[in-house]
């Protein structure tokens, strides 16, 4: 076990941040933390950093209690990507600031050079090394963020929206990347991208309002729902009559053409099929899609905490 929370807790005034928090990310695999705005998150990434001193609970590191006391300690095994634009130095070169920031972290630059060449070449930046910061592009000074955070010498790495002003091709590289890194190191990332989330995390955690909604594998996750999204292609466009039935039976329906898109429960399935075929349809094809946002719908409003095994 590389880390584990219990009851954490951490207020604003009379604002509850976090609220009883309590979980545990595995060693060497891909945690997310998700939640809409104001649920937490980045409050609970800044307490797991040692940027944040929470009020209440304890976070074990390793095998050891964090004490706050002793922060360096264990500030020396995390790395952490915040907001790239407020965590670099402008008036530095984009190689000047890796060595920088790994000298400051007790890494040896000739050790990692190596490394850092390499991520310099996938993230299409070798060319740009020698720039000040402040003439590169957002994406790029995240994407040297990055690198920074990666090429530590830590046991726990830690990216809050890691994949904000990057390219699809830099996302891409990113998702090869972590793969790799989990093999020996504990990754917690929080990010809004839904198909990051779903690509390369094991693990999930899900806050509402500072409150643990569910913490377990995506696998469990995604079997939550009980809606199904899917896409039916007809051999003809619908009727009013029969989008009127559809939209009786679905939720968010759209239509264009012969294809009709919907939210529906996996037991009406059926129905549909025997309206359609009542209605002189074929059903050319259905193809389902994933159900990520139906997922997260489903325990807003309960309490359902799914611990680790």
């Amino acid at each position: 076990m590389s880390i584990k929370i219990s009851n954490l807790g951490k207020c604003y005034g009379d604002f509850k941040a976090l609220d009883n928090v309590s979980l545990e990310v595995h060693k060497n695999s891909i945690n997310s933390i998700v939640g809409h705005n104001g649920s937490g998150k980045t409050t609970l990434v800044k307490c797991l950093s040692t940027l944040l001193l929470f009020d209440s609970g304890s976070i074990e590191f390793f095998g050891e209690k964090f004490d706050y006391r002793h922060y360096n300690k264990f500030r020396k095994r995390i790395s952490l990507l915040l907001d790239a634009s407020r965590n670099l130095y402008l008036n530095l070169t984009l190689l000047q600031n890796v060595k920088y920031f790994l000298q400051i972290k007790g890494t040896n630059f000739n050790e990692k050079k190596q490394l850092v060449d390499y991520y310099l070449e996938q993230f299409s930046l070798t060319e740009h090394k020698n720039k000040l910061v402040s003439s590169l592009s957002k994406g790029m000074q995240q994407k040297t963020a990055l690198i920074i955070a990666l090429s530590q010498n830590s046991d726990l790495i830690i990216l809050d929206e890691p994949n904000l002003g990057l390219d699809l091709d830099s996302i891409s590289v990113l998702k090869v990347i972590l793969r790799q890194e989990c093999k020996n190191r504990t990754v917690i990332l929080t990010t809004q991208d839904v198909k990051l989330i779903e690509d390369v995390s094991k693990y999930l955690a899900v806050l509402d309002k500072g409150v643990l909604k569910y913490h377990g594998t995506i696998e469990q996750f995604n079997t939550l729902s009980q809606n199904i999204i899917c896409s039916i292609y007809l051999n003809k466009e619908p009727t009013q009559k029969v989008k009127g039935e559809f939209n009786k039976i679905g939720q968010s329906m759209e239509y264009k053409g012969n294809i009709v898109y919907g939210s529906f429960s996996k037991d009406s399935l059926d129905s549909i099929l025997k309206l359609l075929q009542r209605e002189n349809y074929v059903v050319l094809d259905i193809k389902t899609h994933e159900g990520f946002e139906n997922n997260l719908k489903s325990i807003e409003s309960v309490y359902f905490l799914n611990p680790f095994p």
